[in-house]
């Protein structure tokens, strides 16, 4: 068989798929001239969708997300008993109509038949009532049928209401489970009903011959024809389709619940005839077909709502490939998982090839029922989300409702959508006027607002490419205001630190403290170092300067503890006209003599015993002026830089392994430290804390935001983060006030003594920056400390500080960044340096004085995250531009919040992943205070995913064992299965930067888990000899988990009949999905609460999954 695309395009996609499978030509397919009415059925089966149906039905008992409701609208003479028993010849006719589906002793799914009275249709008046009270009550039923769910033990799965609105004027309510009927039955129910209708009518006796082939022949025929070698075939297909792309992560206005209430609603909108008719031929031309083109327009609307370029979406297939199975009614639909792989620099043409191409070569492999993809892949089997996809697409090109029953007109009503399974799905009718669309979503985590954005993107975005479909993706134009934020215009005075300094000591006078040591807790007034004080220090370091012909306009190197000396060597350097340079005492002599060359210094501020540990090389040229030793006391007139002018040079990573230098301007931080001083103005008896490292961009304001301000400043001591309690206590001694925290270093501080309440009692604002701000960290704080501000503060090296949020407990899902500080510009781009609509993600750009002049030395190439961005269409405004590299958006309250950064992606066994994702969700279980995940190297080389946790216990940590009981069937539960860590290793302390941060890099190796272990107790000596005859295998330890040595979800089911029996304890299905071994299962038995097993060794779960799979190849012909 051959047929050219220009064929191909003509199909409807039925048809293309029957084209796929016979082009195929596949020895381990079916014999054609083989249907299901050749079958002779002797014990009736499940088809494999009616046992997902069934399957999600034993994990959620009468939910009604599987329910199909219609409202048929009838005008005319109706006669009521003519239609009743029409009805009941239907329902006889089509046996499956009334089945109803009990577990057999094994717990096992079954078939058995209602007699048809039990399904006979039920009558309503409601003539006498006036009509709007009507349309109240019509629309209070049509909801109520739609949420009532159905029971497929007892049945019936079917309800039918007329109700009589008029002598001429009624609606029939008619509702299906899926697990009996599918989208194509509609038209076959209505047209059989009427059909019979018209013929009672006129006196012929009623054709109730069951049509043939029955449902059940065709679920047998299925069945045959899944042979174990067809059945491989296809799974290492799609496994290699499938296997490593990632979850669709669209951004969400709530957080994600644990489990899934199925609760939805729908958004509708028309695309118009001339944009539909255009788009048809816009496929035909490109060899495609409309569902092709729809779907490409679909995906790339949820790239622009994710920001990603390969995700998964399922697409509803009829399922009735063999022309026998056209004219029955049934559950035929099977789902089609779609891969989308397209970037948004790509023409839409390109894109839609690219994704016909995928098309067709799925639906060669589309015979094979989706359980048994999701069951290989093994993607998790959490109850979050729905497994392989999170968006679906349909296309309904069902037989139209054509009936005309004599003297009756028919109006089909929308039922209304109250359920999804998934978090985004839309749905396509096409009709006369045009498309119909339904964008049906997941109300827990997608608002209204936000479906109807996606709504108005897709209608847009078929308008554009229905009229250029050569245009790229990224040129179609936003329905929305794009995301560009101005800060105030405010220009702030400029006035350099050493004129600031002197205009204070006017102000306050010389006598007042200004430093205050702290290393010992409380205050001792007598080191107290007043404005006079620190001067005299500078100016007796720029005298030194002055001596050693230091000019201005260089760098002067700082290598010394942090403390006054600290503080006035940079004030000095100042007021020489030079920038200085931090040099970590921490780091290693080699790293600090590379920086000092690359940068150029011209002399280094240190004191004796530093300078004797970081002496250079005997060669080196650069002069050391040593602060612990006498100076010189006649300074030139200080210098008054420009504001262009170098005030400091930072190093910081660089992703070589080589520190990058960044320079700041005077005017940077000048207009850091006035927009702070204007934005939240200090108070009598403000005090601060200097904690950061001199290294770090959050020293500038922590240190020279109060001190030039006149507010008095603790200095606690060198590396005072490693003591907390110690810190604390200074803290409390000196009645700190303000504080610059990383959002880990806030977390810490909760867990030391009675609390944060207790032992920082006087703190009133906390400013966390360098880290995404947890919103239940906010509402801890705002409980420890009635009245503390929390303010969000985002930006980097390069900028400083971007932009700024207070937090509130109101923040979720996430605590934003906020909106830019004073006189910056942040916009986010797309590839095509495009702003995005609000809401969409991209990558966020800040331009302003606040940005830096760029890198330094060996740097200095990777300068194009410094170059104005050229915006299509846009003005670019002037000033000095930093690419941040990080995702954000904007939300309709005007506020930007952070998603991450895409290069942080890990890869595990194949699998892509965000490790902050599998951390987050670590940190949520009670047990666990903080928790970092990250690749590690194994023994074989291969990365592993390994999570390292900070428990909230006192005393001793529990071992990785321990750990792995308690938090593997958490993450199990919430995450798909390649990303639950290999190895769970406890930490008691972070290995912390100088600047508060977590070092990852520092943290240790994980030991090896050990291997599973015999029963312990009666309970699960118990459970393992259910679950080896289950799995047919004694080759399991109380430690395995089920679904990886062979366990299957309908099996499950099994397993918990026999446990329930066997153990005389009803409890949930869900519960096995919780605690997935042995071990746990029995943990939860004995105390109702989840319980915890840790992990088989890497090498004995690879030979489970080989055997696994052996398994359950061997019962796909079952």
């Amino acid at each position: 068989m051959s047929m050219d695309k220009n064929a191909l395009a003509a199909l409807p996609l039925e048809e293309l798929l029957r084209f796929a499978k016979n082009a195929a030509k596949r020895d381990a397919a079916p014999q054609a001239s083989y249907g299901p009415e050749d079958e002779l059925v002797t014990q009736p089966l499940l088809s494999f969708a009616q046992e997902r149906l069934w399957f999600m039905d034993r994990l959620s008992p009468l939910n009604p997300f599987y329910n199909i409701p219609f409202n048929l609208e009838i005008t005319g003479r109706l006669d009521r008993e003519a239609l009743a028993k029409a009805w009941e010849t239907v329902i006889t006719r089509h046996g499956c109509l009334r089945s109803r589906f009990p577990a057999d002793g094994d717990g096992s799914p079954s078939v058995d038949t209602l007699p048809s009275e039990r399904l006979a249709l039920r009558t309503r008046d409601m003539a006498a009532m006036d009509p709007e009270d009507q349309l109240r009550l019509l629309d209070e039923a049509a909801r109520r049928e739609a949420t009532t769910g159905f029971d497929l033990d007892s049945g019936p799965l079917l309800r039918g209401t007329l109700i009589r609105r008029g002598e001429e004027l009624h609606s029939l309510l008619a509702t299906f489970h899926h697990i009996v009927f599918d989208g194509w039955s509609v038209g076959i129910f209505y047209k059989d009903l009427f059909t019979a209708y018209d013929g009672i009518r006129r006196g012929r006796a009623p054709h109730s011959a069951r049509a043939t082939p029955t449902y059940e022949q065709y679920a047998q025929w299925q069945r045959r024809r899944m042979t174990p070698d067809y059945v491989d075939t296809e799974l290492a297909w799609w496994t290699r389709q499938l296997g490593d792309t990632p979850d669709l992560r669209l951004w969400t206005d709530a957080p994600r619940p644990e489990v899934q209430s199925f609760t939805g609603g729908a958004v509708e909108f028309t695309i118009p005839q001339g944009t539909a008719q255009r788009m048809e031929l816009v496929a035909r031309r490109h060899k495609a077909t409309p569902f092709m083109a729809w779907l490409a327009v679909f995906n790339l609307m949820l790239s622009r709502f994710s920001g990603q370029t390969d995700f998964n979406v399922g697409c509803s297939l009829a399922g009735r490939d063999h022309p026998a199975t056209e004219g029955i009614i049934g559950f035929f639909l099977n789902n089609l998982v779609v891969r989308s792989e397209c970037t948004r620099n790509t023409p839409f043409c390109e894109c839609l090839a690219q994704l016909q191409d995928t098309v067709l070569r799925s639906m060669e492999h589309a015979d094979l029922p989706f359980q048994l993809v999701v069951g290989a892949l093994d993607r998790g089997r959490g109850l979050d989300r729905n497994p392989l996809y999170q968006a679906g697409f349909t296309y309904q090109n069902t037989p139209p409702l054509d009936i005309a029953p004599d003297g009756l007109s028919l109006r089909s009503v929308m039922a209304p959508v109250a359920t999804t399974h998934i978090d985004v799905e839309l749905f396509i009718w096409p009709e006369q006027d045009g498309l119909r669309c339904h964008l049906v979503h997941a109300t827990d985590i997608i608002n209204e607002l936000r479906a109807r954005k996606m709504a108005r993107m897709i209608a847009e975005m078929a308008e554009v490419f229905s009229l250029r479909p050569h245009t790229p993706i990224h040129d179609v134009p936003a329905p929305d205001t794009p995301s560009i934020l101005h800060g105030t215009g405010l220009r702030h005075e400029f006035l350099p630190p050493w004129q600031r300094l002197e205009r204070l000591r006017k102000a306050k006078g010389s006598a007042a403290a200004l430093l205050l040591p702290g290393q010992n807790g409380g205050r001792d007034a007598s080191r107290d170092i007043s404005v006079d004080g620190l001067m005299f220090l500078a100016e007796g370091m720029a005298a030194r300067l002055t001596e050693m012909d230091v000019a201005p306009g260089g760098t002067v190197g700082i290598l010394l503890h942090p403390g006054p000396l600290l503080i006035a060597a940079m004030l000095a350097a100042w007021r020489q006209g030079c920038a200085w340079l931090p040099l970590n005492p921490d780091h290693p002599a080699s790293m600090n003599q590379w920086i000092v060359g690359d940068s150029d210094c011209c002399c280094i501020i240190s004191d004796t015993a530093l300078w004797e540990a970081h002496r250079p090389p005997t060669d080196a040229k650069t002069p050391v002026c040593l602060a612990d030793q006498p100076h010189g006391s006649v300074p030139i007139p200080a210098s008054a830089p420009l504001p262009q002018s170098p005030a400091c040079l930072l190093y910081t990573s660089g992703s070589t392994g080589r520190p990058k230098g960044i320079v700041l301007s005077h005017e940077a931080v000048n207009t850091r430290l006035c927009w702070m001083w204007q934005a939240l103005p200090w108070k009598t008896g403000d005090v601060a804390c200097q904690k950061t490292s001199p290294c770090f961009v959050d020293f500038l304001w922590e240190t020279f935001g109060s001190v030039l301000a006149g507010v008095p400043l603790v200095l606690p001591g060198p590396k005072p983060t490693r003591d907390m309690d110690r810190l604390l206590a200074v803290m409390r001694g000196h009645r700190v006030t303000h504080m610059v925290l990383v959002p880990s270093l806030l977390s810490a501080m909760h867990e030391v003594g009675p609390g944060l309440g207790s032992t920082a009692p006087t703190l009133r604002v906390i400013l966390s920056s360098g880290e995404p701000l947890p919103p239940k960290l906010v509402r801890k704080t705002h409980a420890a400390l009635p009245g503390v501000r929390v303010f969000n503060l985002y930006g980097s090296t390069e900028v400083m500080d971007a932009t700024w949020h207070e937090a509130s407990e109101h923040d979720a899902p996430s605590v934003p960044i906020g909106r830019p500080i004073d006189g910056t510009t942040a916009v986010i781009l797309d590839e095509a340096m495009r702003p995005v609509p609000r809401g969409e993600t991209g990558v966020l750009h800040v331009c302003g004085p606040c940005v830096g002049h760029g890198y330094l030395g060996a740097a200095k190439e990777r300068g194009a995250m410094f170059r104005p961005p050229q915006i299509p269409g846009l003005e670019t405004p002037e000033g000095r531009w930093f690419r941040m590299g990080d995702q954000v958006s904007l939300g309709e309250d005007g506020l930007l919040r952070y998603h991450g950064r895409q290069d942080r992606q890990i890869k595990i066994r194949g699998v892509r992943m965000e490790p902050e994702a599998i951390a987050a969700v670590l940190a949520r279980h009670p047990s666990v205070k903080e928790a970092v995940a990250a690749a590690r190297p194994g023994p074989d080389g291969a990365d592993r995913l390994v999570a390292y946790i900070l428990p909230h216990a006192k005393g001793a940590p529990p071992d990785s064992a321990q750990l792995a009981q308690t938090l593997r069937p958490w993450v199990g539960a919430r995450l798909p299965s390649a990303m639950v860590p290999d190895l769970f290793v406890p930490v008691a302390a972070w290995p912390r930067t100088p600047s508060g941060k977590i070092n990852v890099r520092e943290l240790p190796m994980a030991p090896v888990m050990p291997a599973a272990t015999a029963p312990a107790t009666p309970v699960e000596a118990d459970i393992l000899d259910v679950w080896r005859a289950a799995l047919e295998t004694d080759a399991i330890g109380v430690r395995d988990n089920f679904f990886e040595v062979g366990g299957t979800s309908l099996l499950v089911v099994s397993v918990h009949e026999h446990l329930q029996r066997r153990l005389d304890k009803r409890f949930p299905l869900t519960v096995l999905f919780q605690n997935p071994t042995v071990e746990s299962l029995a943990a939860w038995l004995g105390t109702g609460v989840k319980g915890q097993s840790p992990r088989p060794s890497a090498t004995r779960r690879a030979r489970q999954r080989e055997h696994a799979q052996k398994r359950r190849s061997a019962r796909h012909i079952a």
